[in-house]
């Protein structure tokens, strides 16, 4: 089901794949009893789709509502294998270029293979407003300082310890050891890094070019 709706293309197809099938269904049934019978109802329905004058006059409902069922199946779960093959198609000249999948699922064990995983093959750029993939060390929190975290944050030569506030007033007490996601912002001029806050908690899945969001803080 994930697949079956992860782009927007794909979630607009679904909408008015459930808009056209209601309309269609109320206008095939309005059909059928106005002919009293199933023997000419779907030379009728073809009539209509087929744009026949007086067919599709009488029966509206299920011209509108055929056409954006065709539109709505070629935009969601038809997308992949017809849809943006054809797209393909025209723009490259092969309908064998992988559609929408450039970038594989990956499931990982835990944080920490996500993240070493994330230090060889990632792009590990720290970019204000931002997110960065970290691994919380342990957590603290005090009057003086307030609440912030000890992280590990992976760079291209491997995983570097630093230190990250929070971004919500909620501070989750259950998240050492957790894969989280931290907002990068301004550098600090003490220390030459950008401020880090902590912002959500995430699964040590990769999918879609990004990692799957377990909660937010």
């Amino acid at each position: 089901m994930e697949a079956f709706a992860n782009t927007a293309t794909k979630r607009t197809g679904i909408v008015l794949l459930a808009v056209g099938g209601l309309i269609l269904l109320i206008g095939l049934y309005k059909m059928h009893w106005s002919h009293m019978g199933a023997s000419r109802f779907f030379d009728e329905w073809l009539d209509t789709v087929l744009l026949d004058r007086d067919s599709a006059r009488q029966h509206p409902a299920v011209l509108y509502g055929s056409y954006l069922v065709v539109a709505g199946s070629l935009l969601s779960f038809l997308y992949d294998s017809v849809t943006g093959r054809l797209i393909q198609w025209v723009k490259n000249g092969s309908s064998t270029v992988e559609v929408e999948k450039a970038l594989p699922e990956l499931h990982f064990k835990d944080g920490k293979s996500a993240l070493e995983y994330a230090c060889k093959y990632m792009d590990t750029s720290l970019i204000e407003n931002e997110l960065t993939p970290c691994l919380v060390i342990a957590t603290s929190q005090s009057k003086e300082s307030g609440a912030f975290a000890v992280i590990h944050v992976p760079t291209d030569e491997g995983l570097n310890k630093s230190v990250a506030g929070f971004l919500g007033e909620n501070v989750p007490t259950d998240i050492a050891g957790r894969l989280c996601a931290a907002l990068v912002g301004p550098i600090n001029e003490k220390t030459g890094a950008p401020h880090l806050l902590l912002c959500a908690e995430l699964e040590p899945t990769w999918c879609n070019g990004a990692w799957k969001v377990k909660r937010r803080f």
